[in-house]
């Protein structure tokens, strides 16, 4: 029967993949004596959490550090103590009973709809800065319209947040800035 896989903190997991990379699977499985399944339950432990959590995600980079280290001559990093005992049994389910998550979702959809609500009002703001600063007397801009088509026009006065615009067709009218866009 094979024995459990050892428990390996994330810097322990880094210097094993590390070695595998420079030595080979077969030499790191040995330098560390696991077998092939411990290695794979090693893998997917880790494998589970580091696109969960920032705290690991140089975890390429320092494999890679760890790998040139052995290569231009460095020993294997020994693993620490943690390493002697077996994961603990994770629950089915690790993200918590159904309403759990189903809160989870609640709050992560309202916090997004907030921060989606925030980047549009600081887009706007920034649009309407940008085009108060670039739009003056003379400029050929495009006026969206109510039936949403864009209609060119040459704006001749411009006053809090208004602008008036002459449309080709002799019409002057004062418009909103925020439906007006420099061409």
């Amino acid at each position: 029967m094979e024995s459990p896989a050892p428990q390996v903190s994330f810097e322990d997991y880094v210097a094993m993949s590390g070695a595998a990379a420079a030595l080979g699977y077969e030499r790191m499985l040995a330098t560390y004596r696991l077998t092939p399944t411990q290695w794979a339950q090693i893998g997917a432990h880790w494998n589970a959490l580091i696109p969960t959590n920032p705290l690991y995600m140089q975890y390429g980079m320092l494999v890679e550090q760890e790998a040139a280290r052995i290569r231009t001559g460095g020993p294997p990093k020994p693993i620490g103590a943690a390493a002697q005992q077996p994961y603990p049994q994770q629950s089915a389910n690790p993200f918590g009973t159904p309403q759990q998550q189903a809160a989870f979702n609640r709050e992560a959809a309202q916090v997004g709809n907030e921060l989606s609500k925030a980047f549009d009002s600081f887009g706007s703001a920034m649009e309407s800065l940008w085009t108060s600063a670039a739009m003056t007397v003379g400029s050929r801009v495009l006026v969206q319209w109510t039936d949403g088509r864009r209609y060119p026009g040459t704006v001749t006065s411009m006053q809090q947040g208004q602008v008036q615009v002459a449309f080709p067709d002799g019409r002057q009218i004062w418009v909103a800035q925020q439906y007006v866009t420099l061409t």
